[in-house]
C-alpha cells in the first residue's frame, strides 16, 4: 500500500489563502499555467487524503450534485464543496453537449471557482477540465447507465455514442436495470423489454471492445436466460455479492450454479503488490 502524507498543516497544493482585502481581483488559472505548477500525483493523493480526513472531523463539507438535463441531449452539473482546513469553496460547474466534437470543443467543459470559506472573497478561476484530469490520473474510470427511468432509445444510443467518443473509453462500463423500489418516484415506471437491454448490452461491448461491460444493478429481477443472453451479447464482468448499495443482488451460490451452467468459468486477478 502506499503511504501517503498525514494530515496536519495541508499538504502540497492545498495551501492558506492568507489575508485578502476586497480589492483583490480572483486570477484565472488556465491549464497551462496549472501544468507549469508541476504537482506530482502524491502531492494531490495526499491532498484528497486530507480533506476525505477532514470530512470525518466535520472540517470538510460537500453537497449533493445538482443536474439539469435539457431535452436537446445536453447533461449540465454543479458541485459544491468546503472546507476550513485549509479555508476554500470550491464550485464546479460542468457541460456536457454530445455536438461539441462537431464544433471542434470537447464534449466536456467545465471551470471550478474557488472562494475563500470564511470571508467568502473570491480567489480564483480555474479550468475545470484541467482539475478533473490531474485528480483522476492513474485512476479507472466506471461509467455507465440504469435503464428503466422512462428514457427513449435515443437517450440510450446517445449514453453509449458519448461515452464510445471520450478520449479514452470507460474501463468499465456498468448497465443497469432501474429496481423499482416502492415509495421511490420511478417505483411505477415500466419495465424495460429484456431484448431492448440485451441490445444495450450488445451495442455498448461493440462501440467499447475494451472495456468491461457489466451487468449491474437489477440482475435480481433478470431472468437466468436474459443474463445467459447479455453474456452472449458482450457483457464479461458482473457485481458480485450479497448487496449492490441499497439493493439486492442475486445470491452468491446462485451466480455460481448459473455460471456452471452456461461453462463460464470467473477470471482471476493477481492482487496488487503490497497487499
Amino acid at each position: 500500500m502506499t503511504n501517503f502524507q498525514k494530515p496536519g498543516n495541508p499538504p502540497g497544493i492545498l495551501q492558506e489563502s492568507g489575508d485578502l482585502s476586497r480589492g483583490s481581483n480572483p486570477r484565472y488559472l488556465s491549464a497551462d499555467s496549472l501544468q507549469s505548477l508541476q504537482l506530482n500525483p502524491r502531492e494531490i493523493a495526499a491532498s484528497i487524503e486530507h480533506l476525505l480526513l477532514g470530512q470525518k472531523r466535520q472540517q470538510a463539507w460537500n453537497a449533493p450534485k445538482a443536474v439539469i438535463t435539457p431535452p436537446d441531449g445536453r447533461y449540465m452539473m454543479a458541485t459544491l464543496a468546503a472546507a476550513d482546513d485549509p479555508p476554500f469553496l470550491a464550485v464546479k460547474a460542468l457541460v456536457l453537449n454530445p455536438d461539441n466534437p462537431k464544433r471542434g470543443l470537447a464534449s466536456i467543459n467545465a471551470l471550478v471557482t474557488l472562494l475563500d470559506s470564511r470571508s467568502g472573497l473570491p480567489l480564483a478561476v480555474l479550468d475545470g477540465n484541467w482539475v478533473t484530469a490531474v485528480r483522476t490520473a492513474g485512476l479507472k474510470v466506471c461509467c455507465g447507465g440504469i435503464l428503466g427511468m422512462g428514457e427513449a432509445k435515443q437517450d440510450r444510443a446517445q449514453l453509449l455514442h458519448t461515452l464510445a467518443t471520450l478520449d479514452a473509453h470507460p474501463e468499465s462500463v456498468p448497465i443497469n436495470q432501474l429496481v423499482r423500489v416502492k415509495g421511490t418516484p420511478l417505483e411505477g415506471s415500466a419495465a424495460v423489454d429484456p431484448l431492448e437491454f440485451v441490445r444495450t448490452v450488445a451495442v455498448a461491448r461493440i462501440l467499447m471492445p475494451k472495456s468491461h461491460v457489466r451487468l449491474s444493478a437489477g440482475r435480481e429481477q433478470m431472468s437466468d436466460e436474459m443474463q445467459a443472453l447479455c453474456f452472449l451479447a458482450g457483457a464479461n464482468s458482473i457485481f458480485y455479492g450479497e448487496k449492490l448499495l441499497t439493493t439486492g443482488n442475486p445470491d452468491v451460490e446462485e451466480d455460481r450454479k448459473l455460471f456452471a451452467r452456461l461453462g463460464i468459468r470467473p477470471g482471476e486477478r493477481a492482487a496488487p503488490a503490497g497487499d
